[in-house]
Order: C-alpha cells, then sequence, then structure tokens
C-alpha cells in the first residue's frame, strides 16, 4: 500500500513499528502458552477465524474459543466459559459498573469469582475493529497487559 498511496517511507516505517510490537508481545509471553477467552458483552466469544484470534496467535497465546466449537464466533454459556477454565479472558473495558444487561454478563458473580482483575486482560475493542494501524497500539497494550497479569 506504501507504494499504490506513493508513500513506502512511511509504510516501511509502520511495518518496522508493527514488527517491533510482535517482538515485545512475544517476549511477554515468553514459554508459556496461556490460553485466552476473547469474551465480550452478553458471553459473545471471538473465536479462531477473528481478527483477535490472529493477534493472540501470533503472540503465542491460545485462543480457546475453538474448545467451545467457535470458528467465527458465537455466544457462550456462563456454565461453558467456567467449565472450559481459561488462563485468562480478553475484555474490551475494565471496570465494576454495568450500564445495562450486556454488560452485566461480564460481571456476573462466578465470572467475577473465576476471573478477577489480575485474570482479566483489557484490549479496548477500537484497538480491535479493523486490521490496520492500530495493531501495533494493540499489541503494546495487549504487551503492556500481559505483564500485568503474569507478574
Amino acid at each position: 500500500m506504501g507504494d499504490v498511496a506513493q508513500h513506502a517511507d512511511r509504510a516501511s516505517a509502520a511495518i518496522a513499528r508493527l514488527d517491533a510490537a510482535i517482538a515485545r508481545a512475544r517476549a511477554a509471553v515468553t514459554a508459556h502458552h496461556y490460553r485466552v477467552l476473547p469474551l465480550e458483552r452478553r458471553g459473545w466469544v471471538s473465536g479462531e477465524n477473528s481478527l483477535v484470534s490472529s493477534l493472540l496467535t501470533e503472540v503465542g497465546l491460545v485462543n480457546v474459543a475453538g474448545e467451545l466449537g467457535f470458528e467465527a464466533g458465537g455466544f457462550a454459556s456462563l456454565e461453558a466459559i467456567v467449565k472450559l477454565r481459561p488462563d485468562f479472558i480478553l475484555v474490551s473495558e475494565a471496570g465494576d459498573r454495568a450500564e445495562d444487561e450486556g454488560r452485566a454478563f461480564l460481571l456476573h458473580p462466578a465470572l467475577e469469582r473465576f476471573y478477577p482483575p489480575g485474570k482479566r486482560i483489557v484490549l479496548p475493542e477500537r484497538l480491535t475493529v479493523c486490521g490496520g494501524v492500530m495493531l501495533a497500539d494493540a499489541l503494546e497494550r495487549l504487551t503492556a497487559e500481559l505483564k500485568r497479569v503474569t507478574r
């Protein structure tokens, strides 16, 4: 795209930034192959064939949505999530307030018990809605979150 837009220098800089972010995220994972469940409002799970899953896989994490049978994504029951026992859940926001029923699912007492803040990786949705230049920011945030939850 850099050639098409006649900005090969900008494209090269963006690629270098993305490569560096991937390397830092991989270093944060080290030898652990943590099992992560990307979980959104009302129990929506991003499947194996999603951008979020690609990010997780790229740095050495495992998206366990496949164990629930989700390729693209789907809704998981609270019981299925708890039974799956991922090491972490990945959510788009932190906090202890539910503005609506969708958010209330993420604050259910069972999820709060098994996945308190130290077991939740927070990656804002705005960083994962598109495979553009914000992926380096997503990886930087993911790296920071991994360092926080794996201390």
